[in-house]
């Protein structure tokens, strides 16, 4: 995720997707919530929630009552 001002985050719970579009609404980045990708051995199930600090690190909340962090490389 690039962090940009203006742009949006997007999470999909369905397709285990965070995508990120820029103001100009194309699709600029994605991180796969499944297993076996970005760094995950199981699947986020039920991701309901995201933020980014001012780090570029991405936090995301799913049930049931789990906290996940992705830090840029």
């Amino acid at each position: 995720m690039s962090g940009c001002v203006g742009h949006k985050l997007f999470l999909s719970d369905e397709s285990h997707m965070l995508l990120e579009y820029n103001d100009k609404r194309q699709s600029i980045s994605l991180l796969d919530l499944r297993a076996g990708r970005s760094g995950l051995e199981s699947t986020i199930p039920q991701a309901e929630g995201v933020a980014v600090d001012t780090e570029l690190n991405i936090y995301i909340v799913s049930e049931p009552n789990l906290f996940y962090r992705f830090s840029p490389q």
